[in-house]
This record gives C-alpha cells, sequence and structure tokens, in this order.
C-alpha cells in the first residue's frame, strides 16, 4: 500500500451530526421551515440523519434482543469477550380520547456499547405522530431473570 492509497476512515466512535455523511440527511432549515413548521423537522428530513454508525457497522432493519455480541481485541483484560444484547421487552398500550386501546411493540434502534464502563445500552423506539389523539400510555418491561447482570466471557 502506497502513502498516496486513500484509506477509508473507520472507527467505534459515533459520527458527529455535522459530518457529510451525516448532515445531508438533516433536511433544509430555510426561513421556509422558520415560518411554517418549526419546531418539527423540515419535510426534506430523513431519519437516517439519527444513525451515528459508521455506515460499515449499521445492521440493517431493526434488532429483536437476545443476539449474540462477540468483541476482539478490544479490551485489555480479555482477547475475546462474548455476550448478548439484552433480551427485554416492552409493550406499549395507548389509550386514544375515544377510550379505544392500541397495544405496540417499540423497535430496538439504538445499540451502544461503552466499552470503558463495560455496559451496553439499547434504546427501543416507539414513534407516534402527532396527529394522533393519544390520551394515555402503559409502558410495561419484561426483563428476564437470567440477564440481570449476566455477562460471559469467552
Amino acid at each position: 500500500m502506497s502513502i498516496d492509497t486513500r484509506q477509508i476512515s473507520e472507527g467505534m466512535g459515533p459520527i458527529s451530526r455535522w459530518w457529510a455523511g451525516r448532515v445531508e440527511y438533516a433536511g433544509t432549515y430555510g426561513k421556509e421551515w422558520q415560518e411554517n413548521q418549526f419546531p418539527f423537522y423540515p419535510d426534506d428530513f430523513d431519519e437516517r440523519f439519527f444513525n451515528s454508525a459508521h455506515p460499515s457497522l449499521r445492521y440493517p432493519g431493526y434488532l429483536l434482543g437476545n443476539e449474540p455480541i462477540l468483541l476482539e481485541g478490544l479490551l485489555p483484560e480479555s482477547s475475546r469477550v462474548v455476550t448478548a444484547l439484552p433480551d427485554y421487552r416492552v409493550k406499549i398500550i395507548l389509550q386514544d380520547i375515544e377510550g379505544e386501546l392500541f397495544s405496540l411493540k417499540p423497535d430496538l434502534d439504538t445499540l451502544t456499547i461503552d466499552l470503558d464502563r463495560r455496559l451496553i445500552s439499547v434504546v427501543k423506539r416507539l414513534v407516534i405522530p402527532a396527529k394522533y389523539p393519544i390520551v394515555e400510555a402503559l409502558i410495561g418491561v419484561w426483563v428476564p431473570a437470567e440477564t440481570k447482570g449476566a455477562c460471559c466471557n469467552g
């Protein structure tokens, strides 16, 4: 490989919001947006803007929970760490202004592995458009007993 060969930048950290590969999805925030849409996102906003992972590290679709994780060469005390995503099950029951109930499952759309703290975090997200008249939400979380504090090194 030559010093003149262009290298593709990759890394384990988040990509900044102002990076060209991410900001292109932010949308247009001009006078029209300020006068007619603020504080909401512009019409040309793309939710891919929220993805801060390097493109080669993005999962196609949504994670379910309980997927295996293998980390190699990332921690000084262990050359290989084997674990799994938390298998938390979340159910959301919504009630509209007419008293009708809706049961929905959020998507697991964010995964963060904090190597310094030895912590895996997940975010499950449910997007409800503002036009739906929801008056109450009940959120239930089931955490399997065998996953509480569990981690195994391979």
